[in-house]
This record gives C-alpha cells, sequence and structure tokens, in this order.
C-alpha cells in the first residue's frame, strides 16, 4: 500500500512539475536544455496532444498577446497613413459655431478650427506631439509632431472654413532616424519664426541611443523649406544609467526634453533644455541638460542662464523689462512659474531642481 501510495505521489508530483514548465515554455524555443531534453523525448503526437489539451490555455494566450501586439502596431500604421492622405493636398478645416467672451470692455467672437494630426496615445503609452503653431505678419504656420508642415493665410481667418497648405520641405533628408517618425517622444519640440529664417528644436539621436535637444533652421519660403542643422551640442544622454547622475524614474525619459525657444536680446534665442530623466544634471553647471541657455544667432555658440530645471517648456523674454519667465512642470505637482529678472548679468540663476 505504501508503495502504491509512493509512487502515486511521484507521479502526481512529476505531472504537476511538468504542466507547470511545459506552460511557461511550451511556446519558447530557447528555453533550458532540461526542458529542451524533454521535449526531444516525448513523440511527437503527444506533443501536439499535450499542446491542444493540458497546455491549451498558455498556448491561447501567448499567442493572443502577440496578436494583440501586432493588431495594435498594425492599428498605428494604419492611422498615421490615414492622417498622411488627408493631408496630401491639404484639408479643409471646418469653422466651429461662434463664441462670444465679454470681458469688462471688449466682446470677442470665438471660433475654433480642429487640425487633423494624431494626437493619441499609442498601445505602448508614448504620445507623439499633435501640432505647433507659429506666425509672422501675413501667415500662420503650423507643424505636426511627425515634421509635416503647413500654411494659413491670416485674410483667410474670417471664412467658415480654411484650406491648409501644404509646405514641401527636406525634412526627411536631413533626419534619417525612423525614430523621429515613428510614434513616440522624437519629434518636433518647438518651432520659431525670426527674421525671415524658420527653426524647430527636436529631440536627437545624437550618437547611438545617446539623445539631446537639438535645433533646425531654415528660410522661410511657402514652396520649399531647406532645412540643415543650426545647434546639436556632443554632449548627450544614453538609454542607460551614468555613474553618479542616477535615472529620476528608473529609465530615460525623453518627454523630459524641454525645446521650447523664444527670441532673446543681442541676435540671441532662448532654448530650454530638460533633464531626460537624468536629475542631478540640473546641478552640474558642466552639462547642458536641466537648463535655460541662450545661442548666439551668428556664432552659435551658448551660454547658460539659468539652471535646476527639470523639464521647463513654457518660456517668455519681455525686451522692454529685459526679464525671462518660465513655467516648470513638477514630478507630482509642484509646478512653478519662474522670473528672472536679471537674466544676463554673469550669474547662473538656479531654480532648485532637483535638490529643493
Amino acid at each position: 500500500m505504501k508503495k502504491k501510495l509512493k509512487f502515486f505521489s511521484f507521479f502526481f508530483i512529476f505531472l504537476f512539475i511538468l504542466f507547470a514548465l511545459g506552460a511557461t515554455n511550451v511556446e519558447n524555443k530557447n528555453s533550458g536544455a532540461f526542458i529542451q531534453s524533454i521535449k526531444s523525448a516525448l513523440p511527437l503526437n503527444i506533443k501536439e496532444f499535450l499542446k491542444r489539451t493540458v497546455f491549451s490555455i498558455p498556448t491561447l494566450n501567448r499567442k493572443a498577446d502577440r496578436h494583440e501586439k501586432i493588431i495594435n502596431e498594425l492599428s498605428d500604421k494604419i492611422e498615421k497613413l490615414r492622417i498622411k492622405l488627408e493631408l496630401i493636398d491639404g484639408p479643409e478645416l471646418l469653422a466651429s459655431e461662434t463664441i462670444k467672451i465679454k470681458s469688462k470692455e471688449n466682446i470677442y467672437n470665438l471660433r475654433t478650427f480642429n487640425i487633423p494630426f494624431i494626437a493619441k496615445y499609442t498601445y505602448h503609452r508614448r504620445m507623439k506631439a499633435a501640432a505647433y503653431l507659429e506666425q509672422n505678419n501675413s501667415q500662420i504656420l503650423l507643424a505636426s509632431g511627425y515634421g509635416e508642415f503647413f500654411s494659413i493665410e491670416k485674410t483667410n481667418m474670417n471664412l467658415k472654413s480654411l484650406n491648409l497648405q501644404r509646405i514641401k520641405s527636406n525634412i526627411k533628408n536631413v533626419i534619417r532616424n525612423e525614430k523621429f517618425y515613428a510614434p513616440g517622444f522624437m519629434g518636433i519640440r518647438d518651432l520659431l519664426l525670426l527674421d525671415n529664417k524658420i527653426f524647430f528644436s527636436y529631440v536627437k539621436e545624437q550618437t547611438d541611443g545617446c539623445y539631446n535637444t537639438s535645433i533646425m533652421t531654415a528660410e522661410f519660403n511657402l514652396n520649399y523649406l531647406n532645412f540643415s542643422e543650426f545647434f546639436s551640442n556632443k554632449e548627450c544622454l544614453p538609454n542607460e544609467s551614468v555613474k553618479d547622475y542616477p535615472y529620476e524614474l528608473g529609465h530615460i525619459s525623453l518627454a523630459h526634453s524641454g525645446g521650447r525657444m523664444v527670441s532673446f536680446k543681442n541676435e540671441k534665442i532662448l532654448l530650454t533644455t530638460g533633464d531626460l530623466g537624468y536629475k542631478t544634471l540640473a546641478q552640474d553647471k558642466n552639462s547642458i541638460f536641466g537648463k535655460i541657455i541662450s545661442i548666439d544667432l551668428k556664432s552659435k555658440k551658448y551660454k547658460i542662464i539659468s539652471m535646476g530645471s527639470r523639464n521647463a517648456q513654457g518660456l517668455y523674454y519681455n525686451d522692454s523689462k529685459d526679464i525671462i519667465i518660465h513655467t516648470e512642470h513638477g514630478p507630482t505637482g509642484g509646478d512653478e512659474i519662474n522670473i528672472n529678472f536679471n537674466p544676463d548679468n554673469k550669474v547662473i540663476e538656479n531654480y532648485g531642481w532637483p535638490i529643493y
């Protein structure tokens, strides 16, 4: 009796182990030597029988997960192609009904136009920026996060519908990295029109797997934009931890790339740079990350104006009062509005991230 009990106990334990190992390895071709030896010992008809019966649920779950991932990837591609198809000749933007807004002294008529750019979270939770706006005296310029450029005549703003006019460019010749055009944070970060030149900032893969925030520029031309690199620093941050500079989130964050640009005094522009998740670099005066910098339009040399920024994305310079105002995003609330009253007095203002 005891021998039978031991036999059945051993048999059930063996089956349990076999089921547990099979459940985790039935679809894994790179399983260990022990599992491979068991697989090779079993006849083909028994292996097929086990897959259809005992291991059918784990097998189906793995297949369902793979198929769901493929479906989501294809859905994103289809959506992107659909939008691109609509934008070939420039879509018509219909105006909403007019809304009247009253202030103490004026009445404003507000209408909205929905732009047809992709602005949604993908299945892997990475978001591409929808669009950026700039203007001069006659034109409104739009740039999608994917690097498509359009213009709108200001004289048409009173019409019931607007037509986006596509502006051709050489962007795919100067930015060849496919990650720039795919869902994710490697896209355009801001747009600036200045002295008949157009600038856009973007997340650049400076070297393989190493990133920073850079700027492209072109002469503003409604027929064609011939971009070339205006500013890119050699310093970049890799997608792995750097000694003495730990991640804030446990991984690199391309969302923390800043990129806001505005015109500054003395023929310069201002650019915000995020910390890319390497939080302590914002306190390192030898690093370009986590700063607001000025860039000379002629020499392209930069100077650190302020430090201690996590991811400043709002930026304004008041030339009459010579002050810089910028907005800062906190990790869980704690957003800030910071004012630099002496933006060029040879003292680098420190706004505290991450030490305060």
